[in-house]
């Protein structure tokens, strides 16, 4: 794929002959058509289509998340190439000729901050208690960072986007009909107003 400067014509996207105009993060490029192949897929690049179909399924519903979850960026990667690396390479776990996601391993979040340890985890008359304690604090540790949680019960996403602050210590949580019954993981993380953030924590499942 080549970069390209605004010709006599400016920029153009879409397919044109045998090449295609695109554009990213502003800058223009343009690139050939791939050539059709009659060559059949090996097993290995089966099962690596497999993984890569399989993941970026699993974080789609929560790419608007990520987009602000991940404190250093790569040149020219985003936030979501950063994450979905390090699940790939961390959190596909093999089993029975397919791929599952091993939540104790799957991160949503990359930076800094301090995490808390995490006391108390439980899901009561439709709500979900969290308690946790903190370190002493430090430019990396304040009262008032932002606390996120995320829960998956192997269908689907649940964000709850800066829902407490480190220095309330418990955060209670109301769950929706479907999470009340099922069994769920749990992850948590912390923010702040200058986009810091911790490393996702795994607190655990709920059966």
């Amino acid at each position: 794929m080549a970069r390209y400067k605004n010709g006599i014509t400016g920029t153009f996207r879409g397919k044109v002959g045998n090449v295609v105009g695109v554009e990213s993060r502003g800058i223009a490029y343009m690139r050939s058509l791939p050539e059709q192949s009659t060559k059949k897929s090996s097993e290995k690049q089966v099962k690596q289509q497999q993984k890569l179909a399989m993941l970026s399924c699993w974080l789609k519903p929560i790419s608007q998340l990520i987009k602000v979850s991940v404190q250093h960026i790569g040149v020219g990667k985003t936030a979501m190439n950063e994450i979905f690396a390090i699940n790939y390479r961390e959190a596909l776990t093999e089993v029975h000729g397919g791929w599952e996601i091993n939540c104790q391993r799957a991160i949503f979040s990359i930076g800094e901050l301090v995490n808390s340890i995490v006391t108390d985890f439980s899901r009561m008359q439709g709500k979900l208690n969290i308690n946790w304690l903190n370190a002493p604090e430090s430019p990396f540790n304040r009262d008032n960072h932002a606390a996120t949680f995320v829960l998956h019960n192997g269908n689907k996403f649940l964000a709850f986007n800066a829902a407490a602050l480190r220095a309330d210590r418990h955060v209670e949580l109301q769950l929706p009909f479907d999470f009340t019954l099922e069994t769920f993981h749990c992850w948590m993380w912390y923010s702040d107003d200058t986009l810091k953030v911790s490393t996702t924590t795994y607190i655990g499942e709920l059966v």
